[in-house]
């Protein structure tokens, strides 16, 4: 899954953990969850 980069730019942390939980929580014992984030969107403060 990508993070939400809207929400990880703006610095709304506990979204992108809810929505990488939800994702994990659904994914329990049926698959490996890996996050990726766009990082050629980030600022180079932000990287």
């Amino acid at each position: 899954m990508e993070i939400n980069i809207g929400a990880g730019k703006s610095g709304e942390a506990d979204i992108v953990k809810q929505e990488i939980q939800q994702v994990a929580d659904a994914a329990k014992g049926k698959a490996t969850v890996k996050v990726m984030i766009e990082t050629s969107l980030l600022t180079d403060e932000e990287y």
